[in-house]
C-alpha cells in the first residue's frame, strides 16, 4: 500500500494500454481471427486495465490526502 509501489503500478498499466489498442486495431484491420471475438476480448482488456489504473491512481491520491490531513492535526 505504499505510494511508490502504487505509482509504479499506475505507470505500468498506462504503458500497457497503447500496445493493447494497437494490437486491437491491427487485428481488426487485417481481419486476423485467432479466436472468436478476439477484438471484443482485447477491448474488454483495455477497459479493465483503464479501470484498474484509475482505481490505483485514486488510491495514491487518497493516501497522500490522508497523510496531509494527518500531519495537519
Amino acid at each position: 500500500g505504499s505510494v511508490p509501489l502504487n505509482e509504479t503500478q499506475v505507470a505500468l498499466l498506462r504503458n500497457i494500454i497503447l500496445p493493447l489498442c494497437m494490437l486491437t486495431v491491427l487485428l481488426a484491420c487485417k481481419n486476423i481471427m485467432i479466436a472468436p471475438y478476439q477484438s471484443t476480448i482485447l477491448t474488454l482488456m483495455i477497459l479493465c486495465v483503464y479501470i484498474v489504473m484509475i482505481q490505483r491512481q485514486n488510491k495514491v491520491y487518497n493516501i497522500i490526502w490522508e497523510s496531509a490531513n494527518y500531519y495537519k492535526l
